[in-house]
């Protein structure tokens, strides 16, 4: 039982690794250590946990931590207004490009607290991409654990990759959206 209490302590904060390799540890090269099912559950519990603590940043820091960030990049508290009207229409499908993309989640879910998303759909998004993102993260660890380092590089590659791709589209997105907004 200790094992699954570390584990979700470490999956709250690193759970894509942790979440293969514990595959593999449930797995009959691995030694069956871990029970999958049970498994399965600290790793859907651990991300929704730990998407939670990000959007209760956003929620209760908004003034401050958000609101200083973009004070230095754009320089206006108008920006808030537009992150709420964003997450009002765009929130699901932006909450699902983060969870799927390994390594741009963190300040997304950080900025759904802050747009203030209603935390009802905030969770229910998250828990249904957390079921299918456990399930393959786990399936990974489970088939191919025996390759955790070929696959954790694939997955910080791919996290990267897609985070360059990300990260250009939303700001061209967000200064579009406000220069149209200056008119």
């Amino acid at each position: 039982m200790i094992y699954y209490v570390l584990l979700f302590v470490g999956m709250v904060v690193e759970g894509p690794i942790l979440t293969i390799m514990s595959g593999f540890l449930a797995s009959p090269a691995g030694g069956v250590v871990l029970s999958l099912p049970i498994l399965y559950f600290v790793v859907v519990l651990s991300d929704i946990t730990g998407d939670t603590i990000y959007y209760l940043i956003g929620h209760f820091g908004r003034r401050t931590f958000l609101k200083t960030l973009i004070l230095r990049w754009r320089g206006g508290g108008e920006d808030l207004v537009f992150l709420e009207k964003y997450f009002q229409n765009h929130g699901g499908k932006t909450l699902l490009a983060a969870k799927v993309t390994h390594g741009i989640g963190w300040p997304i879910l950080i900025a759904a607290g802050s747009a203030r998303m209603p935390y009802k759909r905030f969770i229910a998004i998250n828990t249904v991409v957390s079921l299918f993102k456990s399930a393959v993260l786990l399936s990974a660890g489970y088939f191919y654990g025996e390759s955790y380092v070929v696959i954790s590089r694939y997955v910080s590659y791919g996290g990267l990759i897609m985070t360059l791709i990300f990260i250009p589209i939303f700001l061209l997105v967000w200064r579009g959206f406000l220069s149209k907004s200056d008119h």
